[in-house]
């Protein structure tokens, strides 16, 4: 049983050294020197067992780990100890490993609808925009991309921005489900739902979460009440504040046409599926104005 044991686990490890050599990219420096070999989004630390963590090294010593990625990359102290460290780069040469890491899943044929969901907002952050082809959020008729915003909006004249409890979101395959039950639900044709996923340092310190925001609303961070200013400040920079945006040019219409109905229903929205079991869903209601 031992052998047998072992034998299974070398098998394993030689499969993830195989996933692990088709997708990991370099990270260089502006001089052009590798500082890093890793792959985004570290699946395999969820595939053995959560033992496979991403590590950022500081002058050869173990300085972090995380499970945003793969592989190894090096770092640089952010305080006089060396228990936590910043990556040593700067955004360009870490949005040009983002961008590797993209052209080598789609050379590789990994570049499949549950990735795209997965990496969705780190590419976003990176580079204040979607691909095209990319999936980011789920509908009725299955994964929604950049290219399909605008026939699927035009086709209604309200749409329910789904804001999670009771549901969630599985990406493989994508799907909403129950999350008390577990049960997979159809979700109404004119619901979203988002899949916002940011994932931890150091992607996160370099493209730091909302840094896309909309400077123009920055005065409503100050507001003493959730106004819809000050909602759309913060969700601006984010995949949710993507898709509004995108809506808004469907629909010929502005952010606050949007919002502010929502505002003044205290952002209290919430509807129920044909299933009673599963109770009210929390969302914003936008209606075309």
């Amino acid at each position: 049983m031992t052998d047998d044991w072992r034998v299974g686990e070398e098998k394993r490890r030689l499969q993830m050294r195989d996933d692990f050599v088709a997708r990991a990219t370099e990270l260089r420096d502006e001089k052009g020197a590798r500082i890093g070999l890793a792959t985004l989004w570290n699946d395999l630390y969820y595939e053995d067992g959560h033992r496979n963590w991403g590590i950022v090294t500081l002058g050869g010593f173990l300085a972090d780990r995380s499970r945003s990625f793969a592989g190894y990359l090096t770092g640089q102290p952010s305080r006089a100890s060396r228990d936590r460290a910043t990556l040593a780069v700067d955004q360009d040469q870490v949005r040009e490993w983002v961008r590797t890491q993209e052209q080598q899943l789609r050379s590789t044929g990994q570049f499949d609808d549950h990735l795209q969901l997965e990496l969705a907002s780190t590419l976003y952050h990176a580079f204040n925009s979607l691909p095209e082809d990319v999936a980011f959020a789920i509908t009725s008729q299955g994964v929604l991309r950049p290219s399909g915003i605008t026939d699927w909006a035009v086709q209604h004249d309200k749409v329910f921005m789904v804001g999670g409890s009771p549901l969630a979101m599985n990406t493989r395959p994508p799907e909403v489900y129950h999350s008390r039950s577990g049960k997979r639900v159809q979700i109404p044709v004119d619901w979203a739902f988002m899949y916002d996923n940011y994932p931890g340092s150091p992607v996160s310190d370099v493209f730091p979460y909302g840094s896309h925001r909309d400077m123009a609303y920055e005065h409503a961070r100050d507001h003493t009440t959730l106004t819809w200013q000050k909602m759309w400040w913060r969700v601006s920079g984010t995949i949710p504040g993507y898709f509004m945006r995108a809506l808004c040019q469907a629909w010929e219409c502005s952010i606050q046409s949007l919002l502010e109905p929502v505002a003044q229903r205290m952002w209290s929205d919430s509807l129920h599926l044909d299933d009673e079991r599963v109770g009210p869903v929390s969302g914003y209601l936008l209606n075309r104005p």
